[in-house]
């Protein structure tokens, strides 16, 4: 299995990273900056965002071709 860490800071990085086939990601100081959540309010709803975010993502990627993994790239 590969699992990816670094610069998962959004949504779209979540998604890059089910279509590149990893097994998993970690989130660090995005969830404790606030960067899933609208409200950037308590961990628990960044938690709650990340984790809504991968299930939505890993469903796709399983709908879908594979695809490149170009979006991991540089902001």
């Amino acid at each position: 299995p590969v699992v990816l860490a670094g610069s998962i800071d959004r949504t779209e990085r979540i998604e890059a990273v089910a279509s590149a086939g990893a097994w998993g990601f970690t989130v660090g100081t995005a969830a404790l900056d606030g960067a899933f959540h609208p409200e950037r309010a308590a961990l628990r709803k960044q938690l709650t965002a990340i984790q809504a975010c991968a299930a939505d993502a890993s469903e796709s990627a399983a709908e879908a071709p594979q695809e490149a993994a170009a979006s991991l790239g540089p902001r």
